[in-house]
């Protein structure tokens, strides 16, 4: 999280935009995550073989297979909570109705990529982070 808001809230002081510095931030937090989530789900899936022979296997290219797709969706993702939270925090100022938009727009992002029930917590919990880190902390 700390590369996701670090540079969201830079780009927003330089330069506005919710909508592509959300894009951007999502963006740059997948590209260090990506390879370490490829090593990690490939070890789930091998039956606890050894973290080293995993990584003795793999190559580079194998790592990084799949990322341009991931980063698109990443973008649109980010671009998409990150405008909708900066819309709904200047029209709603109130704490307790921000926290509510936060929790119900997760649930519905969610929802809309697929992602199961089990990780709207996550996301939901994710958009409170940003709340408490922007006008709390």
């Amino acid at each position: 999280f700390s590369i996701y808001f670090a540079s969201y809230k830079f780009l927003q002081e330089k330069y506005n935009n919710p909508l592509i510095n959300g894009g951007i931030a999502g963006t740059l937090s997948w590209i260090y995550s990506y390879p370490i989530d490829v090593v990690k789900t490939k070890y789930k899936l091998s039956n606890n073989k050894s973290l080293l022979k995993i990584l003795k296997k793999e190559t580079y290219k194998s790592l990084v297979s799949g990322m341009n797709i991931m980063l698109l969706r990443a973008f649109c993702v980010s671009a998409g909570i990150f405008y909708t939270f900066e819309i709904t925090t200047a029209r709603f100022p109130d704490f307790f109705i921000n926290i509510a938009f936060v929790f119900l727009g997760s649930a519905i992002g969610c929802r809309l990529n697929g992602i199961g029930l089990r990780e709207i917590g996550y996301y939901s919990f994710h958009g409170f982070i940003y709340y408490f880190y922007k006008y709390i902390y």
